[in-house]
């Protein structure tokens, strides 16, 4: 997977705390053709909620439009963190335990307390995995700015561009002599 490749969403600007910016991610159909989606919970809802560094001297406000971006490689990372080694240590504690002869049910509850002590630990060094997850955020193009044309003003000019021809054809046609 080279690292240049990007995933990007589009998300408006909630709130901005010093370098920091809360950005609401709008969640579109791309996330279907990626294939981290059965894992990922990204389908699943419309919107997630992303904090992300402000570069200096980006001018970035709340309200804004912009894209949100990390590399592939760190969505691979999320996905491990997030659901591939919880799985892996509720496997592995379950395997150990029947192994040694634990009770099933037993071995499923001091899995589940595995999987709950890896949350937490988790949750715990959550700072250090901010800082290995940076999202990039570029203000987004806007075309307000640009003349707008609905699609019954083209069809009009259309329609007259036509006529103009049909004018010019019959105007440059010899005349006919009547006998």
């Amino acid at each position: 997977m080279p690292e240049s490749a990007e995933i990007s969403h589009k998300g408006t600007v909630k709130s901005i705390a010093g370098s920091t910016a809360i950005v609401e991610i709008m969640v579109s159909s791309a996330c279907a053709t990626c294939k981290a989606t059965s894992f990922c919970g990204s389908s699943e809802s419309g919107s997630r909620v992303v904090e992300a560094q402000l570069m200096q001297g980006q001018e970035i406000s709340v309200g804004d439009e912009v894209n949100v971006k990390m590399t592939q490689t760190m969505g691979t990372k999320a996905v491990l963190i997030g659901y591939a080694l919880p799985f892996v240590v509720v496997m592995i504690g379950l395997f150990v335990l029947i192994g040694v002869g634990v009770n099933e049910g037993i071995a499923a509850l001091v899995s589940l307390v595995l999987l709950t002590a890896y949350y937490v630990v988790l949750y715990l060094l959550r700072d250090k995995i901010k800082k290995v997850f940076n999202f990039r955020i570029e203000k987004s193009l806007s075309y307000d700015s640009a003349p707008s044309t609905s699609l019954s003003e083209t069809q009009d000019e259309t329609q007259e561009n036509e006529n103009n021809v049909k004018t010019q054809n019959f105007a440059s046609q010899p005349k006919s002599q009547e006998i």
